[in-house]
């Protein structure tokens, strides 16, 4: 019997994983698993690629920033992003994420974004057409978020399964720190002519 384990790392620490001693029973079933001789080590990747925390009052546009730990000598010439959106929370336009124009990034990388309102995905990718390599620290993307009305804190998280950074040999390791939006009060309403009665 083969038994697949999901468990959730919750800092950035490596190291070596155990189970106590006893006997596990599948759930459904009688067959026991003894899992006390299964040591398995953790690896964190170096390479951290954070949401950066924000803060932006209700109703106002806002830009979401996505940042990377020193870059230089990785040999990073494309990148994937998916980033996930909770409901309320939406990127601005059809190619709603850029390169930073901060010193992680390089003019030389063609980005392309598109938002799936369906899934509330964002998915970005991005390449090197001259071959330089991203290098630095700070923020590699930017992405446009329109305005929230309703104010309250929304987590913003990566879709492993669709972020990867690549070298001219392939993907390279890189650790996905998710944030936060905090949106601040709640946006003032609006009337229009129809709205508005007068006494005559």
């Amino acid at each position: 019997v083969v038994a697949i384990l999901e468990l959730t790392v919750e800092n950035d620490q490596g190291g070596t994983v155990t189970f106590p001693p006893g006997e596990f029973t599948f759930a459904g079933g009688d067959v026991p698993a003894n899992l006390d001789n299964a040591p398995f080590d953790v690896e964190v990747a170096e390479n951290r690629v954070r949401i950066e925390d924000s803060a932006v009052r209700a109703g106002e546009e806002s830009t979401l920033s996505i940042s990377a730990s020193d870059l230089s000598g990785e040999g990073v010439t494309a990148f994937d992003l998916s980033v996930e959106f909770p409901d309320g929370v939406s990127p601005r336009g059809d190619n709603p994420a850029s390169i930073a124009p901060e010193e992680a990034s390089s003019e030389s990388f063609t980005i392309r974004s598109n938002f799936d309102g369906g899934t509330r995905t964002l998915s970005v990718a991005a390449i090197s057409e001259g071959g330089d390599e991203l290098k630095g620290t700070g923020n590699i993307v930017d992405v446009g978020l329109s305005g929230v009305d309703t104010g309250g804190e929304f987590d913003i998280a990566f879709n492993g399964s669709g972020t990867r950074f690549e070298d001219s040999n392939g993907p390279i390791g890189a650790t996905l720190i998710d944030g936060t939006l905090t949106v601040e009060g709640n946006a003032d309403p609006t009337a229009s002519n129809d709205d508005v009665t007068t006494n005559e």
